[in-house]
């Protein structure tokens, strides 16, 4: 027969910090984008680091997605200049959605 123990633990948090529901947490950080446009390296960064070709094959140019990336094109939510530099820029939040969006589908 398995045992089972009840403890309370209590944990002193340090009055710099600030505990929040997971909800209010995804609200803070929509608007740590909110207004800002990225560029190919903002978004590598917020993708883990994942490398530019990465990015690329699994998500700007993935065929999965080209009707969704066209829309944001149409839409002024990214644009690709094709140019040497930093050819991509993408409207933060717009982009931070999509990623939310199809975070499972992605092969991390």
């Amino acid at each position: 027969m398995s045992q089972i123990i009840t403890a309370r633990v209590s944990i002193q948090i340090p009055n710099n910090f600030e505990l929040i529901n997971k909800e209010d947490y995804q609200e803070l950080k929509h608007q740590s984008t909110f207004g800002r446009t990225w560029n190919l390296n903002d978004l590598r960064k917020w993708c883990g680091n994942k490398s530019p070709q990465w990015l690329k094959e699994n998500v700007l140019e993935n065929p999965k997605y080209s009707r969704e990336i066209q829309t944001m094109i149409d839409r002024g939510e990214l644009i690709h200049r094709g140019s040497k530099g930093s050819p991509w820029l993408f409207k933060a939040t717009r982009m931070q959605q999509f990623l939310e969006d199809h975070w499972n589908e992605f092969s991390w």
